[in-house]
């Protein structure tokens, strides 16, 4: 499914889809906010693929089955989509259930954006 990257210590994790273009990122945000993430992060100077893909919005909420959270990230580094969630990370028995959400929505990401940006190239 993805190309597994190595293990480290940091608050986020990079699972590269094969495509130089984008990736998806998950991280976990226990000082600023308390929340996880799931997000497709397309590359500097990539608007035109974010533009494409924001086209395809509804469609891709759909086929994913939620709402997402677009960002263009004009002056910014990178162009982002996909979903926060709120969850108490602190709480050990919040731990699976963040593990687990996390997981669903990357493979949701990944299932759903791999041929749209295939597509795309």
């Amino acid at each position: 499914m993805f190309v597994y990257p190595i293990p480290n210590k940091d608050n986020w994790y990079s699972l590269f889809m094969k495509t130089g273009l984008a990736h998806i990122e998950l991280t976990i945000s226990l000082v600023q906010k308390n929340t996880i993430n799931a997000h497709f992060r397309i590359k500097k100077n990539s608007n035109e693929i974010f533009d494409q893909l924001y086209s395809q919005k509804d469609t891709i909420e759909s086929e994913i089955g939620m709402a997402l959270e677009w960002d263009k990230g004009e002056n910014k580094k990178i162009s982002k989509f996909g979903k926060t969630l709120d969850i108490d990370i602190n709480d050990k028995y919040n731990w699976e259930k963040a593990i687990r959400g996390q997981y669903n929505m990357a493979s949701k990401l990944r299932n759903v954006l791999l041929p749209k940006v295939k597509d795309l190239n």
